[in-house]
């Protein structure tokens, strides 16, 4: 009986344990590298497609002019997914020309356990010529969008969809252009940061909003929305 509890415990605690991996990726790299640090991928999507729970993707400095989708990609509790910017650098992911469609975002997060952080997001579909519209789009739970810049965006900068999701140290400013500029259609109303569309438990903390042309924070069609400190 000892030993069958002894045993049923080893295999637990093996069964939790995930054999981590860090990726990296650069813009003089190569997605044909095994993306180390000295031998990097070349775009994010590309380094994302690799990721499994635990797993770490950290992006260096530089220009990025891709849509950055994780779908179907969850961490854990104990072993969360982060894309992270390399310490110490700041990477851009750029929208400029890149069509999508609308009410979709230049950087969606769809999965669980997830670390998305230290990434400046621009020129989202600022002329209005295309029908996408957000920053950052959050899907799913237990999402952490962190010490992220957003700015010169057609919609809202950050939408906050899913359950316990949380937007800090992030730095939102000239969205909801739409507002602003709109070309001959309805414009929506839009928000610089906002949980909205039915989720639950998000936190927007610590962060800094600015010249928007709709609400700079918000949270509609959300339940137990905490908002501090910003």
């Amino acid at each position: 009986m000892f030993f069958r509890i002894y045993f049923l415990i080893i295999l637990l605690f093996f069964s939790t344990v995930v054999q981590a991996t860090e990726y990296y990726v650069s813009p003089s790299g190569n997605n044909a590298n095994p993306g180390t640090l000295s031998n990097p991928f070349k775009t994010i999507n590309y380094g994302i497609s690799k990721l499994k729970a635990g797993d770490i993707l950290y992006v260096r400095s530089g220009t990025y002019n891709e849509r950055v989708v994780i779908y179907e990609h969850n961490g854990d509790a104990n072993n969360p997914i982060v894309i992270s910017a390399y310490p110490g650098e700041s990477p851009i992911i750029d929208g400029t020309g890149i069509s999508f469609n609308y009410g979709s975002a230049l950087v969606v997060l769809s999965g669980s356990y997830l670390h998305f952080s230290g990434f400046e997001i621009r020129n989202v579909n600022i002329t209005g010529e295309y029908d996408g519209d957000y920053g950052i789009v959050t899907k799913r739970s237990n999402i952490k969008v962190s010490n992220c810049t957003v700015h010169d965006v057609w919609g809202s900068g950050i939408g906050l969809g899913g359950d316990h999701i949380i937007a800090e140290f992030c730095t939102v400013y000239n969205c909801c252009e739409e507002n602003n500029r709109y070309k001959g259609r309805e414009a929506p109303w839009g928000s610089g940061i906002s949980a909205r569309r039915y989720p639950e438990y998000c936190i927007i903390r610590h962060c800094i909003v600015h010249d928007c042309w709709g609400e700079g924070i918000s949270t509609f069609e959300a339940t137990h929305t905490t908002i501090e400190d910003n």
